[in-house]
């Protein structure tokens, strides 16, 4: 991979995330959505054209009345959409809000304004792997796009609400008529898992489901096994000796 790819890759995980980080790659036969690491760099050409595109920065929620204090969000994942032609249809970003629950807050960007029908599914997909991957409790799915979020809201897959952000090209004080309005929706986990998409979406993604339980099932064996090589103490050696002691 180039030179070039590599060097944004470094600078995109420099919050943490990293190839190593709880989120995947997709393939089907139809679509993949891709992690950095499998970026060439016309994939990192397309990522960086459309994120220059957005003209509003999206990225931190209002903060709630009366709290003065509200951690900054932090870039989990980024991902670039490509067909069964090997075409680049979209890019998403996945930033995450840590305070009294984890909210998971997923912003998508087609190339198309109004994407075929067929993208939806591509989004729920993407949708169920990310509450399998990072057990987040609501997800916040949004685009500048107002004609996808249109059909996505007709699919009645969470709460449609407004939620209103500075654009980046009027400076550092706009005034209310400069606030660009962005429609999200609001998915909770157990809603999202009840409904038709992630229903479909959970039996096709079983495999993350096993991969966890995989990692979960070495985590434990590794702590059991730390725990047993963990040194007696001199009384409890004292009063419980070993064998070997």
């Amino acid at each position: 991979m180039a030179q070039s790819s590599d060097l944004f890759k470094n600078k995109l995980y420099h919050n943490g995330l990293s190839p190593s980080s709880l989120h995947v790659s997709l393939t089907t036969h139809a679509f993949r959505w891709l992690l950095p690491e499998a970026w060439d760099d016309d994939s990192l050409q397309f990522y960086v054209r459309m994120r220059n595109s957005l003209t509003g920065n999206f990225f931190r929620l209002p903060s709630a009345a009366g709290r003065k204090k509200k951690p900054a969000p932090t870039l989990t994942a980024a991902w670039i959409l490509k067909n069964a032609e090997d075409q680049a249809e979209a890019i998403a970003e996945l930033h995450s809000y840590t305070n009294y629950i984890e909210t998971q807050f997923l912003f998508v960007c087609p190339v198309d304004p109004e994407p075929a029908p067929d993208f939806a599914n591509k989004v729920s997909f993407l949708i169920s792997s990310i509450f399998i991957n990072s057990k987040a409790d609501i997800i916040y799915l949004a685009s500048q796009q107002a004609g996808m979020m249109t059909h996505f809201e007709s699919l009645e897959w969470g709460i449609a609400k407004s939620i209103h952000a500075p654009s980046l090209w009027q400076g550092a004080h706009p005034s209310p008529s400069d606030l660009l309005e962005l429609r999200v929706l609001c998915l909770s986990k157990e809603k999202w898992w009840e409904g038709q998409a992630g229903q479909s979406d959970r039996k096709q993604l079983q495999y993350l489901l096993l991969r966890l339980q995989k990692q979960e099932k070495a985590a434990n064996e590794r702590s059991c096994e730390a725990r047993r090589k963990k040194p007696f103490s001199f009384l409890r050696r004292l009063f419980r000796p070993r064998i070997d002691d």
